[in-house]
């Protein structure tokens, strides 16, 4: 992907791909949030 002569555009891809993963990596996290918070009031 760093190589010399490497396309620009397949390295934009990536990183736009990187960010998409983490986006849904926070939400998963905020679900699980909010679900232990349910677990614990309800127990």
């Amino acid at each position: 992907m760093f190589e010399p002569g490497g396309d620009a555009l397949e390295v934009l891809k990536t990183k736009e791909v990187v960010e998409q993963f983490e986006l849904a990596a926070d939400a998963f996290e905020h679900v699980a949030d909010v679900v232990q918070t349910i677990a614990v009031k309800e127990s």
